[in-house]
């Protein structure tokens, strides 16, 4: 499977990157600059070295380049930027490519992390308007999956993925994805609104490892 991550540099982006190329898939890392998508791939490349002794396949790109000729686009950047990098990368897309949205619309006030009202309801339903002349798929995921603990590839996650969206055989295709992931376990949380909810957790986790001094808190559903 060919994965281009949006955002790949940063920490969530990069994480996601760094662990589906472990499992061995193809991945594209997307940056606005090429030197700098680059930079981040030789980076990932040593950590792994380092970890496991083997060589991944990872390419560094712009982020519309990055976006080509995928099965998988994952948008892994701020809220703010959202509407603009859909618009930029739309036009390379794919038909019936997925979109798997990680974006959360939050803000720092006065040290503490806070929940952004938008229109649409939610990052992921946002990003579904921007794209909605388009047969592109979106599905909301990996929201509530820290950044921390996904860039280091000596922990193994043990939290709940909730995949959000109207596409069944997309959704499906996710959670492959998702149980590439030593430990993570997929759970299909219904329809793309559902993603309001996990995207309002986020601002909580944050504060539940500030409170706790961790940096590596989940949500995990019992009796499922």
């Amino acid at each position: 499977m060919k994965i281009g991550v949006i955002g790949g540099t940063g920490s969530h982006g990069g994480g996601l990157a760094l662990r589906w190329a472990i499992a061995g898939e193809n991945v594209a890392i997307g940056s606005r600059s090429l030197d700098k998508a680059i930079k981040a791939v030789n980076k990932y490349q040593d950590i792994v070295k380092v970890s496991s002794g083997k060589a991944i396949k990872l390419e560094g790109r712009e982020n519309p380049d990055a976006a080509k000729d995928c099965d998988v686009v994952v948008l892994s950047v701020p809220y703010t930027s959202q509407v603009q990098m859909l618009h930029e990368i739309q036009p390379f897309m794919n038909p019936e490519t997925i979109l798997i949205d990680v974006s959360v619309p939050l803000e720092w006030k006065n040290g503490q992390p806070t929940p952004v009202a938008i229109p649409e309801g939610s990052c992921a339903e946002r990003a579904a308007s921007v794209l909605k002349d388009s047969d592109i798929i979106v599905i909301g995921a990996f929201k509530t999956i820290g950044a921390y603990s996904l860039r280091d590839v000596l922990i193994d996650l043990k939290g709940d993925v909730f995949l959000c969206g109207e596409d069944e055989d997309a959704k499906e295709t996710v959670a492959q994805l998702v149980k590439k992931i030593k430990k993570l376990r997929p759970l299909d949380a219904g329809p793309l609104s559902s993603s309001r909810a996990s995207e309002l957790m986020v601002p909580l986790l944050i504060n539940l490892n500030k409170r706790y001094k961790s940096k590596q808190a989940y949500i995990k559903v019992l009796n499922i």
